[in-house]
């Protein structure tokens, strides 16, 4: 909660001056770690080792491989030439202990691909209430995805009822695969790197990179 100061000219709060700093130079910090991901002693704080305004070249399918083999999970990719501006990692608790649960692909114009291990309450029971208000909220609509080059069903979903679609998920083999961004159409495509494996969680997070 932010802190505030009566401001005698007109009646309204103001910001503390002293929480404005404190916020900029939390901006600053973040904006920082984002560009340069790399601790003073050399250690990143990303698994990505293409990732970061200095980060030398790295092939693409070093990249993958370094993060699959850091979370133990598979990574999915716009099927496209152009090359993600980052790889990262979601955590989540499981059984009591922080584990990877999915990746993300961001590339430069915002569009991601992502790759998660269902939530464990799973979706909500199908029937025609349930049906009738989604329907009835614009929030939902029928899409689809080209997964590895097979076109299959997926949810199209809207942040305001009849804006556009900004996220397509689709479940793959057990695996919740989507795509973010407005500029994504339907039918968009990607192709996935090791989702032939069961849905499980993946590693331990015992670094706090992503």
């Amino acid at each position: 909660m932010s802190r505030s100061l009566p401001d005698p000219g007109n009646g309204r709060l103001a910001l503390d001056p002293d929480y404005l700093a404190a916020l900029d130079a939390d901006l600053c910090r973040r904006a920082s770690e984002w560009l340069h991901p790399v601790r003073p002693d050399g250690v990143r704080r990303v698994l990505d080792p293409g990732f970061g305004q200095d980060a030398p070249e790295v092939d693409l399918d070093d990249r993958i491989e370094a993060v699959r083999r850091a979370t133990g999970l598979p990574v999915v990719l716009l099927d496209t030439d152009e090359s993600p501006k980052r790889i990262s990692a979601l955590t989540r608790c499981v059984d009591g202990l922080s584990r990877y649960t999915g990746t993300v692909t961001r590339y430069a114009d915002g569009r991601c691909a992502e790759l998660r291990l269902p939530c464990p309450l799973g979706p909500p029971p199908r029937n025609a209430d349930t049906s009738a208000a989604e329907e009835a909220c614009g929030l939902f609509t029928h899409s689809h995805l080209t997964v590895d080059g097979t076109r299959v069903d997926a949810t199209g979903c809207r942040q305001e009822p009849d804006g556009p679609v900004e996220l397509r998920l689709a479940d793959v083999g057990g695996w919740n695969i989507g795509v973010r961004g407005t500029a994504v159409a339907d039918g968009a495509a990607v192709r996935t790197v090791g989702a032939g494996q069961p849905p499980r969680p993946g590693h331990l997070c015992t670094t706090g990179a992503t």
